[in-house]
């Protein structure tokens, strides 16, 4: 764990460089972590020894770097919609790995913020700062960029959670209407499974043990 003095302050938004500058360090830590949000640790990556994918040549990263110990204490990988389209297509896209896009969606997107494949370094995760910060790098990518005015992604649900829950959390999400400055056209390359439909019987109420 590290102390008030070694948690790091600096978030950096940077291209993709020479392979190897970071993105073998990079990749291991986020094929192998915990991500801890609102203090629940999550398992919610890979387990593979190296997490690189055919995305992260093109797309920007932003790293939590700590200055004292001269490490990595997180990273968030971001991309504008804007370049990623004009020079790979909607195929450049990771979201279009979980998700079919009809012809005339991706351009909705546009000018937008792609985020996904965050996390935090697990002797960092006590300090709130570094999402936060994560989070602040973001927005001053934002501010430098403010023609993108939609942000997405895809954001995982752990199978640590019950049934239950994630069942309500489809549930919730499917009745949601579509945001109504988007067009249609969307839907899930893997949709969620019979064993998610939410209960309604007495069990469905058994109190948070159920949860």
């Amino acid at each position: 764990m590290h102390d008030q003095a070694t948690i790091p302050r600096h978030a950096v938004i940077a291209p993709p460089a020479e392979r190897g500058a970071l993105s073998a360090e990079t990749a291991a830590l986020s094929g192998n972590l915990l991500v801890r949000q609102n203090s629940y640790a999550v398992y919610l990556a890979t387990a593979r020894a190296l997490d690189l994918d055919r995305f992260d040549q093109h797309y920007l990263h932003l790293f939590v770097w700590d200055h004292q110990q001269e490490q990595l204490a997180g990273a968030y990988r971001i991309t504008p919609t804007l370049t990623v389209l004009a020079e790979h297509g909607p195929e450049g896209l990771y979201t279009t790995t979980l998700l079919e896009f009809s012809q005339e969606f991706p351009a909705a997107l546009t000018p937008g913020l792609e985020l996904g494949r965050s996390f935090v370094v697990p002797a960092y995760q006590r300090s709130p700062l570094p999402l936060a910060l994560l989070w602040r790098g973001t927005g001053v990518w934002l501010r430098q960029h403010p023609q993108c005015v939609r942000l997405f992604g895809a954001v995982s649900i752990s199978g640590d959670y019950s049934v239950l829950s994630r069942g309500l959390l489809v549930e919730f999400l499917s009745r949601r209407p579509a945001a109504g400055s988007l067009p249609g056209g969307i839907r899930p390359r893997h949709p969620p499974g019979p064993a998610l439909t939410v209960p309604t019987g007495p069990e469905a109420w058994a109190g948070p043990a159920g949860l």
